[in-house]
């Protein structure tokens, strides 16, 4: 019987007490994987690079809420289908890979990896090469995520 009230006592103060903030699912400017492609998009903007489109691998957890531009930047979901299809109009592409919200040292942040990508015909795969990624941290203020910096790692 002790048992049974703990668990409802924990319960009753997660649910009546706890803060709980989800906009990774919200298809809007306040989902957090749009805010961290928003932000790093300004960051490599502020070093004089502009991006009209951004070729996101396609995570059916993390993307499928995120909105299909940003500012003027048109943001295309990849798959393995129209990946190898963009790949063989454009010959290589930069194709970002996404990663879930993560928590460390008191920030939140996303990272996000840019690989350029092509299609090798004569091994009929595709080739991967990575020089590093970005790291977008935000602050929590009790209501919403502030964004706070943008972390660049090179190889």
């Amino acid at each position: 019987m002790k048992a049974i009230g703990i668990i409802c006592f924990v319960l009753y103060a997660n649910v009546s007490l706890g803060q709980a903030v989800n906009n990774t699912l919200e298809k809007d400017e306040g989902n957090i994987y749009y805010q961290a492609i928003k932000e790093y998009l300004s960051f490599v903007k502020n070093r004089n690079i502009n991006k009209d489109t951004i070729y996101l691998e396609e995570d059916i957890k993390l993307t499928s809420s995120i909105l299909t531009t940003c500012g003027k930047t048109k943001i295309v979901l990849m798959n393995a289908e129209n990946l190898k299809e963009t790949i063989s109009k454009k010959n290589a592409i930069c194709l970002y890979r996404i990663f879930p919200l993560d928590y460390f040292e008191g920030e939140f942040s996303v990272s996000l990896i840019p690989f350029a990508v092509n299609f090798d015909d004569r091994k009929k795969e595709f080739k991967f090469i990575n020089a590093g990624d970005y790291r977008v941290c935000f602050k929590f203020d009790g209501k919403k995520f502030v964004f706070a910096k943008v972390i660049q790692h090179s190889i």
